[in-house]
């Protein structure tokens, strides 16, 4: 199985620099508290998906992913941040 790091991103008008942060809070306290890993797996069905594939019988190459900003390639080592790591 190949895997790579690949990131989403809010993006919200540059003048609205409150509006950024203020997500960006929100988002860093619900990961802190495990609401946003929970509301994440539900919503997309990552526990069933995880089983079905056999996640973990299987062989993982993992990729760099070249694209990646310098400010994601900050946190890539930052577990709480990713899925599966």
């Amino acid at each position: 199985m190949l895997s790579y790091l690949s990131p989403m991103y809010f993006f919200v008008n540059k003048e609205n620099q409150q509006l950024a942060k203020r997500i960006e809070t929100g988002l860093v306290r619900a990961i802190k508290n495990g609401q946003f890993d929970d509301l994440f797996r539900k919503a997309n069905n990552i526990d069933f998906l995880t089983a079905q594939l056999n996640l973990n019988k299987r062989r993982v190459i993992k990729l760099k992913n070249a694209v990646m900003s310098d400010k994601t390639k900050a946190i890539q080592g930052e577990s709480k941040f990713w899925l599966f790591r």
